[in-house]
Parts: C-alpha cells; sequence; structure tokens
C-alpha cells in the first residue's frame, strides 16, 4: 500500500518517528511481499472459521451462539518510514476490524460506535448471562450490536442482560466515543536487524493515549490525543495531537498549535482514564458516533 505517510519523514513527530531514514528501494520491495503474504495467511483463517460455522450448525448451535472476529492489533507497512510492525501510537497500528455474528444482529449492517479490547470480556460474560465482575475497566457492548428490531430471535441470556444494562447509570471517565490507549516500550526493536537496521521501538516509546471519534453536533471531533513519557507516566515529555478530519494520516502534529485551556483539558482526560478502575473507566451509554 501506498498512503500519503508512506515514506514520509514526520520531523514534528515523536523522536522515534523523526529520526527514520527513507525507505530503500529493496526495503520497500520487501515490504509489498510481506503485505502480500499477510494476505494470502488469512485464507487458512477462511477456513477455520468455515469449520467452525458447520460445527455449529451440526450441534444445533448455530442460533444461540456468537463469534467475535478481531485482531490484538493492526500493522504498518512503511508509513512514517517505520518499516513493517506494531508498536506504534497511530491508526496503521492501533486499529482493529471487528466483526461480529450471532442472534439480534442484523446480518450486514455496520455499527458507528468506537470500541476496545477491554470491552470484548464484558460483552461474553453478559451475553452468556453471567456476571461482570465490577474491577473489569471494559463495559458491555450488547446494546451497540443488537439490533432491538430483532429481539424475538434472542436467548434468555440476552434478553436478561440488556434489562440489565437498561438500569445501569451513565458515568465515567471516558469521552463518549473514545477508547484508552496504553503501550509500554519494549526497547530497540529492529535496531540491530540487518540489512536495514531500522528501529521501530525503544524503552520510551512508551505512551498513553485518547483515539476518539465523535462526530455528534458539539463532539470532541475524530481526535489522537498522546503523551510519551516514563514508566508510570510521572514525567511527560512529549505530546502529540491530531485531527483526523484534516489530517487522516497523522502526518501534522499540532499539538503545539493547542490553547492552554485545550491543553489542560486533554492532560486532563487522559489522566483520568490512566488512574480510574471499573464503572469509573466507562463512558455514556453507547451512541452512533459517525
Amino acid at each position: 500500500p501506498r498512503s500519503p505517510s508512506w515514506n514520509y519523514s514526520g520531523i514534528d513527530h515523536h523522536w522515534l518517528i523523526k529520526q527514520q531514514k527513507p525507505l530503500e528501494n529493496e526495503e520497500a520491495a520487501r515490504l509489498d511481499i510481506h503485505f502480500q503474504d499477510r494476505w494470502r495467511s488469512l485464507r487458512a483463517t477462511d477456513d477455520l472459521l468455515s469449520s467452525i460455522d458447520n460445527e455449529l450448525i451440526n450441534l444445533g448451535l448455530w442460533q444461540k451462539t456468537y463469534l467475535f472476529f478481531t485482531a490484538d492489533h493492526g500493522y504498518h507497512f512503511g508509513e512514517l518510514r517505520l518499516g513493517g510492525g506494531k508498536w506504534n501510537v497511530y491508526d496503521t497500528d492501533i486499529r482493529v476490524p471487528m466483526r461480529i455474528v450471532g442472534p439480534g444482529i442484523e446480518p450486514g449492517s455496520r455499527k458507528g460506535f468506537v470500541a476496545s479490547h477491554v470491552d470484548l470480556a464484558p460483552t461474553w460474560l453478559g451475553l452468556a448471562g453471567l456476571t461482570i465482575p465490577d474491577n473489569m475497566d471494559g463495559h458491555s457492548l450488547a446494546q451497540n450490536i443488537i439490533d432491538i428490531e430483532r429481539l424475538d430471535s434472542l436467548p434468555a441470556s440476552t434478553l436478561s442482560h440488556l434489562k440489565f444494562l437498561e438500569k445501569q447509570p451513565s458515568r465515567g471517565a471516558l469521552p463518549q466515543g473514545g477508547v484508552y490507549i496504553e503501550y509500554h516500550g519494549l526497547g530497540p526493536t529492529g535496531a540491530n536487524s540487518p540489512p536495514f537496521f531500522r528501529q521501530q521501538d525503544a524503552f520510551n516509546n512508551t505512551y498513553r493515549a485518547l483515539r476518539v471519534i465523535d462526530r455528534r453536533s458539539g463532539g470532541l471531533g475524530d481526535i489522537l490525543y498522546a503523551e510519551f513519557g516514563t514508566f508510570t507516566f510521572e514525567n511527560i515529555t512529549f505530546y502529540e495531537f491530531y485531527n483526523l478530519a484534516l489530517d487522516p494520516w497523522q502526518m501534522h502534529n499540532k499539538y503545539d498549535d493547542l490553547s492552554p485551556q485545550d491543553r489542560s483539558a486533554w492532560a486532563r482526560r487522559i489522566r483520568d482514564m490512566y488512574s480510574c478502575r471499573g464503572a469509573a473507566c466507562s463512558t455514556e451509554k453507547g451512541e452512533d458516533n459517525t
């Protein structure tokens, strides 16, 4: 792929991005092959999913089962000159697909809500009719994914969970349409890997971020706010801010353009998410923000 940020020099980004040298022709060719191979590997995933579907049908469980298909991370292929990898705060690395099949879910529908991996376990427990522990930071997505026009097709456990969610108050530190992201750098990954020696991670590639997609009137917008710092974020050494409505490939760091009031507001939001626990980390009840 050749997005606008491919082989782009992010001179106003975190030092790990700023110091990247241009991609060499051989390196770019290898990235293309790597991209193609990763797509080819999905053929095995297709076979696996097909076999699971067939087995559920044979067991008579298809109408009682929810299937969630997602990934643990994204991947970059030369964007911001980073080579191939997964350790950075940008959308190439943090945005992942999620496909869900099950009772009450409209086939082919597309939902506009934003979610994170921490929301999966509460969702699964709720759909199964099990108690969600109070110390889980995520929240159930059941109200977001179930079509209210298809309630007659729901298992009893799902119906009970939806009724439970209706009674829960809207509270928490997470902005509407937002997800909290935290990563602790693993060290100089790639720095000693011949023949290109392209460093893609570092101990101080430690960041916490808020990725918000809130396009409601008066909402926060389509934003990435990130802080780079020490392991426990007692010392913040660098900031990044992107308005993806204007800069979808995160090529221009606009943190310096923020007003003191906006800087303070984003810093407060991310501190609240860093320190919250359980339900205090949740957001308002789900809305379609796109």
